[in-house]
């Protein structure tokens, strides 16, 4: 069984947070992208990389999963 733990922003030290889930909207949508393996719809996001912060995986896996080139990423929880 996996435990989930949930905390309130800030108050975690950002080395334990191991992935980011991007909520993305354009044009007033939100932005989904389909799984290359499992064949799923999923929010963009993904484990982040060696001495990388969760601000810098979340910016990446965006870039990454839907060639965005313009965006702010603002931590909502």
């Amino acid at each position: 069984m996996i435990k989930v733990n949930f905390y309130e922003l800030n108050t975690i030290d950002d080395s334990k947070v191991k992935f980011a889930v991007i909520v993305t909207k354009y044009k007033g949508k939100l932005v989904y992208v389909r799984h290359k393996d499992r064949q799923t719809w999923e929010m963009p996001g993904g484990h982040r990389e060696e001495n990388e912060s969760i601000s810098k995986a979340a910016s990446r896996e965006l870039v990454e999963e839907t060639g965005a080139k313009s965006f702010n990423i603002t931590p909502i929880c």
